[in-house]
């Protein structure tokens, strides 16, 4: 585990991962333009891989290598099906009409990049993607077989694109994702650092923090089905205020390891609980026919908000403090939730 983080800090930083997230901003707004010219190649499976099929093995990796190492060989593949069916439960797949199934795939994002951690600890990086690549191959036969042919929904044209780019609402919440997006990464990008450093955490758990971290994300999705629909402008509000202090508070909190393990386990839920809704106030903000445009617009916003706050995260650790990054996302935070309570919210409500 030393040798591995020692290999992180020294040959890995977050500056590196800009490129690779601004490659997916990009490719989000060429799907746009796909919409429109059919003859362009699909550049989709880039995306996937990050927050589909990934996800699903690795998830069914840690169980299988637990049982491996905890010495239960006939258990390894019942703990991968188990894991898996835990992701699904996570992820909840929902069969929106007859012909399409959509998830919430905001729970996965922070609880991923602490399951792949450890099952790169315990089978290898090279393991993983070949397991990776069989599953995926696997997957996609599955996938031809099972699924039946559908034809295609109404049409988006692209003299409607303007309606969307006119939608004040919509624009308010593209605006929101990058804020949102450009606060939590400006700390988040830079957490196993800062819990090293900062809040002097060993090794073992800022691993287990950030799992905790994942994990209270599934408590975040829990109170958006209870609660958003019952009091939608007070969660949206809730969530987004939440995250503002939490970051805030970051620096503060890591005086004390139970305190930092909360806050954490707050901002895993606060910022799931965020995503998802989110998504769902980009659905009706708009009308069907558009919503895979406006979704897509979202996301490349929102990935576009990552790069920025890493950004702004790297230029902090450089020229003043790592132990200042909760601050300096916590100022967007804050700015967010006034736009989104005395700007966005009202035109919600006008709507």
């Amino acid at each position: 585990m030393n040798k591995f983080m020692s290999w992180l800090e020294d040959s890995f930083t977050m500056q590196k991962v800009i490129p690779f997230i601004l490659t997916g901003s990009v490719i989000y707004f060429y799907n746009v333009f796909k919409s429109f010219v059919p003859a362009l190649p699909d550049l989709t499976p880039i995306l996937t891989y990050s927050f589909g099929i990934i996800t699903v093995i690795v998830t069914f990796m840690m169980g299988n290598q637990l049982m491996e190492k905890l010495g239960h060989p006939d258990y390894v593949i019942n703990a991968g099906l188990c894991a898996v069916g835990t992701l699904l439960m996570v992820a909840m797949p929902l069969g929106d009409n007859a012909d399409s199934i959509s998830s919430l795939m905001g729970n996965l994002g922070a609880a991923g990049i602490a399951v792949g951690l450890i099952v790169g600890l315990y089978v290898g990086w090279r393991m993983t993607f070949f397991c990776v690549a069989v599953v995926a191959f696997l997957v996609l036969i599955y996938m031809a077989f099972v699924f039946p042919k559908v034809e295609g929904g109404t049409s988006f044209k692209m003299k409607e694109l303007p309606a969307i780019l006119k939608n004040p609402v919509m624009l308010g919440i593209i605006l929101m994702s990058f804020l949102v997006a450009g606060a939590y990464y400006t700390g988040y990008s830079y957490i196993e650092p800062f819990l090293k450093q900062v809040a002097m955490f060993k090794d073992n758990l800022v691993t287990i923090t950030l799992m905790l971290f994942g994990a209270a994300g599934i408590l975040g999705s829990f109170l958006f089905s209870c609660v958003y629909d019952k009091h939608r402008y007070h969660f949206i509000r809730a969530s987004i205020t939440l995250i503002a202090v939490v970051m805030l508070c970051l620096k503060p909190a890591s005086k004390f390891t139970w305190t930092m393990i909360l806050i954490c386990m707050l901002w895993g839920m606060a910022v799931t609980a965020f995503n998802v809704t989110f998504q769902s106030e980009t659905i009706k903000a708009v009308p069907e026919e558009a919503s895979a445009v406006a979704m897509s617009m979202f996301s490349g916003i929102y990935n576009l908000g990552i790069g920025c706050g890493t950004w702004i995260g790297g230029l902090v650790c450089t020229h003043a403090s790592m132990g200042y990054i909760g601050f300096a996302g916590g100022i967007m935070a804050v700015i967010a939730i006034l736009y989104c309570s005395f700007i966005l919210i009202p035109q919600m409500k006008r709507k």
